[in-house]
């Protein structure tokens, strides 16, 4: 049998060695679900009472934060038909940090043209939520209206 390390037991089974990896360093979070911290922090505005975020309609994890909205193209919200026939109402933010990304980017039929899109996921279900378009030193993402409760 091998020599142990100075603090680690020896290892009694061939199968001993396997232990969980840690994730790898950089921008793992979009693997995780909302911290429980920001779902219970803050969930509505102490002035009107409204929530401050966007969740999704499905699990409702925190996506994003309603102050991250932007106007691309002369506006915030915006319906496009894919190649498919789907028609789909989107709203503009600046990030959702709620959502994981999936793909590699896709210059096929952009409803933004110089933008490459990815698949947004929900980081607590999974279900799709809309597309995080990427330009040069610019990127937003598109979520589906219908997919998100503000």
């Amino acid at each position: 049998m091998a020599e142990s390390l100075p603090g680690r037991p020896e290892r009694t089974s061939r199968y001993n060695h396997y232990r969980p990896r840690p994730l790898a360093r950089g921008n793992t979070d979009f693997f995780r679900s909302p911290p429980e911290k920001l779902v219970r922090e803050n969930r509505q505005d102490s002035q009107t009472g409204e929530e401050k975020f966007c969740r999704c309609v499905h699990c409702g994890a925190v996506i994003t934060r309603l102050d991250t909205a932007i106007a691309v193209s002369g506006g915030h919200e915006h319906t496009f038909c894919n190649p498919m026939g789907l028609v789909f109402t989107v709203r503009l933010f600046h990030s959702a940090p709620g959502c994981r990304f999936h793909g590699p980017p896709s210059p096929e039929f952009s409803w933004f043209p110089g933008y490459l899109w990815r698949l947004a996921a929900c980081g607590g279900c999974g279900r799709h939520l809309g597309w995080l378009f990427q330009g040069e030193g610019d990127r937003f993402v598109a979520l589906i209206a219908t997919a998100i409760q503000a």
